[in-house]
């Protein structure tokens, strides 16, 4: 499953794996860190955050649904 950042625009995560403290993710960037250019492609990094990390900056009620290709 796929959530979007509340405050970021065009960050989203999806997570991989639990860890001891949080989740690994796939964090996905579709704009420069100005938030106003859009990339060409889109960055896609790993990252760790935090249980509290991700239940204060991501919105979990609304997921983003994954088209298959």
């Amino acid at each position: 499953m796929r959530y979007k950042h509340k405050h970021i625009k065009g960050l989203s995560i999806e997570l991989i794996a639990p860890t001891k403290k949080g989740y690994k993710v796939l964090q996905t960037e579709l704009y420069n860190t100005s938030g106003i250019v859009k990339l060409r492609t889109p960055k896609v990094k790993t990252a760790y955050f935090y249980d509290s990390e991700i239940k204060d900056l991501f919105d979990l009620d609304n997921n983003i649904q994954i088209l298959p290709h």
